[in-house]
């Protein structure tokens, strides 16, 4: 079953911004790693990076496997780096993760992600 959820707004600045100046600030929320099976990549694993407020607040969990975003099937390297990198094209994105062997669709806003806005 697929259900989708919208994760909550509260930073001001957006993911644009953040990609813009400096791909590393990503990192600081999220550390996508990839995940095969049989030799084939099947999407990323997605672990909190510094800033767990921020990766939280997206509505992401430890561990969620991340299988496509807008669509686009993260089962292949390269065409994965192209859609990280149209992150900074987007006001929101379509992200289907598998948590606990059940799929669901997020809507991430990318204004969502300040990772200068610390408490």
């Amino acid at each position: 079953m697929t259900t989708a959820r919208t994760a909550s707004t509260n930073s001001v600045n957006s993911i644009q911004n953040i990609v813009a100046k400096n791909a590393t600030k990503l990192a600081d929320v999220i550390r996508p790693t990839p995940y095969y099976v049989s030799g084939e990549m099947r999407g990323y694993r997605v672990y909190p990076g510094r800033d767990r407020k921020h990766f939280t607040e997206l509505g992401l969990r430890p561990g969620d496997l991340i299988k496509d975003i807008d669509g686009a099937a993260l089962t292949n390297p390269q065409q994965a780096s192209q859609v990280f990198q149209s992150l900074g094209d987007k006001q929101q994105v379509s992200v289907t993760v598998e948590r606990n062997g059940q799929r669901e669709v997020l809507i991430l806003r990318t204004n969502q992600l300040d990772p200068d806005d610390q408490e």
